[in-house]
Parts: structure tokens; C-alpha cells; sequence
């Protein structure tokens, strides 16, 4: 196991620091081995079997090309369920968990939500999961991105969601048709929102491996899709329903001015847990 370690550490430190590194490891040896933080402490010599050193031994490969450590093992937690993530879903962050918090937190039961944007399906399962007889409906224009937001679904049982393929800046001045409500009580995403320009300053783990088309918008027009969702709210809210988004931390005002222009009221900007400028709320 100590050279095990040795290894998968070579591989992490040029993309971590030494604490996500140890963390890191740490979850590793656990998933593959069965091995809690003790475990590896007091027995650093332990001897691990061929299979387990061939599995560590190729996600040493992976990590050491920058690949994240989520998508080497396959899946992340968000708010205490397991979610399958790979390339083409953003991996699962703890600031979006806060957002659900916030949402669940004010949505009474049996609300209909709907998720523009879902990836991984974490916003929209987890809130199917935690508002009792909520209504559900999550968009995405990818294919695969949908794909592993149903099997996400499928696996934590989660039924009072559904999945539809559909472009959100094609879509924002159409009425929604749907056969479960007539309109929605809720309306939240975490849209692209990072600037072109701002990729110089992120961890080129994120930026060679998580996908751009849920990442970038073009630097002349940043806010595009929280203006394509709000107009869309316009017409697919209740009068009194709400629109939840996460934000770029540069842009908290900016995006906050344009929902007063475009007739929202009560917009509330909120911090994350980093105190970062992170959650927008406004009462159509």
C-alpha cells in the first residue's frame, strides 16, 4: 500500500494541493479497498491484492493526465446521494448543494419545479426527492447529459421527475405545455456563466475535462441565459412564483438589476458558504 500511495500521490500533486491529495487518496483507498483513513494510518505496509493494485495503478494514470477524481471513479455525492457523473455532466459542487438548500428550505409540498439546464440531474432529483409531492421537470439540450441524469433517477428511485430535451435560448419566449401542471411554483438554474475570459484563472482540471457547453458564455454577453430563463419564467411562472439561479461571483448586480428591469420583485442576492456572491432569488 505505501507504494500504492507514493504513487497516487506523483500523480495528484501537480493538479492538487497536498490536503485535496491526501483527501483524495484517502477516498481512493477506501472505494477500491474497503480502507477507512485509520486503516491506512496504522497499516501503511499493508499488502493489497493484484486487482486492487491494477485498479489504483490505472487511476494513478488517469489523475496524473488531470483527469478529475469524479469522473476516475465515476460518481460524486450531493446532499447525501451518490450521483453517476462523467465528461459530459459538470461534476456536482457544494455551493449548488447551498442553492438546493435554500430552495427546499421555501417550496412548500406538492410545488411544481422545473430545473433548467440539469447536467446530472443533482438540482432536480434532489429536490423530486426532498419537497414532498413535488412535480418535477428538468431541461437539457444534451442528449448525454440526459441520459445520466434518468440513470441518476433510476438509481436513488426518484419518480416525480422527468426528463426534456430542450434549448433554453430557443425556447425562452414559448409557453411550456405540459400534462402534469399548468405552470410552475419554481423555477431554478445553474446556467453557464463563466466568462471566456475567465478561463486563464481556473484549474485546468475543470477547464480540459468538464464540458464547455455547460460551463462558457461569450464575454460580451454573460448574462445570456439568465435572461433567456427569465423571460421563459415570464410566461411558464404562477403570479407569486419564484426563479432560483447561481451565479458568476462577479456578476451578483448585474444580474440582480436585470431581473428588476425585467419585472421581478424581492430579488434577493445571497452568499455562499466562502462568502462569494453566489444565489439569486426573485418573486415573479
Amino acid at each position: 500500500m505505501r507504494n500504492i500511495i507514493d504513487r497516487l500521490r506523483q500523480s495528484l500533486l501537480p493538479h492538487y494541493d497536498d490536503r485535496e491529495t491526501r483527501s483524495i487518496i484517502f477516498l481512493l483507498l477506501d472505494e477500491v479497498c474497503g480502507l477507512s483513513r485509520v486503516d491506512v494510518i496504522m497499516q501503511p505496509d499493508r499488502v493489497l491484492s493484484e486487482s486492487q493494485k491494477q485498479i489504483l495503478t490505472r487511476y494513478a494514470e488517469s489523475l496524473a493526465k488531470g483527469v478529475p477524481v469524479q469522473y476516475v471513479i465515476g460518481y460524486e455525492y450531493f446532499l447525501g446521494r451518490k450521483f453517476a457523473v462523467n465528461r459530459d455532466v459538470l461534476i456536482p459542487r457544494p455551493e449548488t448543494a447551498e442553492l438546493v438548500e435554500w430552495i427546499v428550505a421555501e417550496t412548500k409540498p406538492g410545488a411544481s419545479v422545473l430545473d433548467v439546464g440539469t447536467g446530472s440531474g443533482c438540482i432536480a432529483i434532489s429536490i423530486a426527492a426532498l419537497v414532498n409531492n413535488s412535480k418535477v421537470v428538468a431541461f437539457d439540450l444534451s442528449t448525454e447529459a440526459l441520459r445520466v441524469a434518468q440513470l441518476n433517477a433510476n438509481n436513488l428511485n426518484v419518480s416525480n421527475v422527468s426528463f426534456v430535451q430542450k434549448d433554453i435560448l430557443a425556447a425562452c419566449d414559448e409557453r411550456y405545455q405540459q400534462t402534469v401542471v399548468d405552470k410552475f411554483d419554481v423555477i431554478v438554474s445553474n446556467p453557464p456563466y463563466v466568462m471566456q475570459r475567465e478561463r486563464t484563472e481556473m484549474s485546468a482540471v475543470v477547464v480540459d475535462y468538464e464540458p464547455h457547453l455547460a460551463l462558457f458564455v461569450p464575454d460580451d454577453d454573460p448574462l445570456l441565459f439568465y435572461r433567456a430563463i427569465a423571460r421563459f419564467g415570464r410566461m411558464n411562472l404562477k403570479c407569486g412564483g419564484k426563479l432560483y439561479f447561481e451565479i458568476n461571483a462577479a456578476l451578483g448586480n448585474e444580474t440582480c438589476q436585470l431581473l428588476v428591469d425585467m419585472g421581478y420583485e424581492n430579488v434577493i442576492l445571497r452568499k455562499d458558504i466562502n462568502f462569494r456572491d453566489r444565489m439569486i432569488s426573485a418573486t415573479l
